[in-house]
This record gives structure tokens, C-alpha cells and sequence, in this order.
């Protein structure tokens, strides 16, 4: 049944927005008017079997790529989504920033590590530090004997406060990129961060060349990690 909807819903795609894309062009405004109808029938369909969901979702998708490569972007730093909008993109913009938003910034610990708490001085560098602590910067993540330098980040539109970042990465002889979608939730006065990453283009080194390598079998699904933050 789930191969039928994606199915139908690229037939969707492939009419309806066909003409809606050449009538668009590169004109802002129409593409605004597109991206938000897209937008309201992606968050409001709630029937998994009904094909109009996914395929709005995937027409929204098209519209914000379009969007990004006419030079505009959708919300500012230090904004919360219900203050996002659409704008030429400028300094303070969130993607022309290119930065990880200051919530996700500091020292953090994988929840159900061999300790219960942790303090921002825990962080040793990638060498020394507990396999368990991040420390997460404006345009990288560290960890111990691993590394992410930032691609780009946008906001999450399915989740308030929520980005979605890319990353290229690398350890142990080994790089690869990850999309990682970052949201914080307080739970009994505790401040989290809850990481959702899928990970994909896998190579190893040789030399002064990288090889295409399968993804080990804990990388192939969607990991989830929970971290809680370090205090000073």
C-alpha cells in the first residue's frame, strides 16, 4: 500500500506542478504563493493512504529549492518559526548565516552515559574526551576521534524550532555525510537535544583518494540520539 501512494502521489506530482513550475519561474512571488499552498496540504493531510499528502510535500520541496538558488531565504537567526517568512536572504539570514542557532551551541552528553551529569570542562578535545561528549559549535559538531563541518542548515517546517542541518564528516579514516534534524525539549527542568540523523556517501581513504564503501549496518536506518547539556 505504501509503494501505491508514493507511486500515485508522483503522478500528482509529475501533472499538477508541471505547469505551476513554468508559470513560476524565477519570480519570488509566485513561488511564495506555491510553496505556501504545498506547505498547508503537507502539514494538513493526515490520511498516510491518501497520495495528495506526499505529493504536496515533495511540490513544497521543489519550491524551496527554486527559492534557495534565486538567492532567497526562509527565516533569521535568533527567530522562532512562527516569526519565519520568506525574505531575500541577507546577514542575519538563517541559511546566508550558515550557522547551528545559539539553542544547539556548547558541551553535550549522550542520556544513559556511565554518568549522570557532566560540566562543559568535560570537553578535552576530540582526543581526550568521553565518547560520550559533543561539543557542538557554530559550524561544526566534535566528538572524540570524529568530526561534522556544517554544509547548510534550514528551519524544520514540519517541527517549531526545529533545523535541519548538513554535514560532511569524517573519523578513523573514513568520511561521509549526515542530515541531522536538531530540536530541544526541556523534560523535568532539564534541557535536551534530540538528534535524528540519516547517513549516507560513505568513503574510505586511500591514499590521496577516496573509495565509495556500503554504510556498516548500524548506519543504514535513522539514528536517534538524546543528549542532555553540560553545564558550566
Amino acid at each position: 500500500m505504501k509503494a501505491l501512494v508514493v507511486s500515485l502521489a508522483l503522478v500528482f506530482l509529475s501533472g499538477s506542478f508541471a505547469d505551476a513550475q513554468s508559470d513560476a519561474n524565477h519570480d519570488p512571488a509566485v513561488l511564495i504563493t506555491l510553496w505556501t499552498h504545498e506547505y498547508e496540504n503537507c502539514r494538513g493531510q493526515s490520511d498516510p493512504d491518501d497520495p495528495r499528502g506526499p505529493a504536496a510535500c515533495a511540490a513544497m520541496g521543489v519550491y524551496d529549492e527554486q527559492l534557495r538558488s534565486i538567492g532567497w531565504c526562509y527565516g533569521k537567526l535568533g527567530q522562532v518559526m512562527a516569526q519565519m517568512s520568506w525574505h531575500k536572504c541577507g546577514p542575519d539570514s538563517l541559511e546566508f548565516g550558515n550557522r547551528i542557532p545559539e539553542q544547539f551551541l556548547g558541551v553535550w552528553m549522550i542520556e544513559g552515559s556511565d554518568t549522570s551529569s557532566c560540566k562543559q570542562q568535560d570537553w578535552k578535545g576530540d582526543a581526550d574526551s568521553d565518547p560520550s561528549i559533543y561539543l557542538f559549535e557554530p559550524s561544526k559538531i566534535t566528538g572524540h576521534e570524529y568530526g561534522c563541518l556544517l554544509s547548510s542548515v534550514r528551519p524544520d517546517v514540519n517541527l517549531s524550532g526545529s533545523v535541519i542541518a548538513q554535514f560532511k564528516c569524517g573519523g578513523e579514516g573514513e568520511d561521509w555525510q549526515e542530515t541531522q534534524r536538531l530540536s530541544i525539549h526541556k523534560v523535568l527542568g532539564k534541557k535536551l537535544l534530540i538528534q535524528i540523523t540519516k547517513f549516507s556517501n560513505m568513503t574510505e581513504q586511500h591514499g590521496q583518494q577516496n573509495a565509495p564503501i556500503p554504510l556498516p549496518m548500524n548506519m543504514r536506518r535513522e539514528s536517534i540520539e538524546l543528549y542532555q547539556q553540560c553545564v558550566p
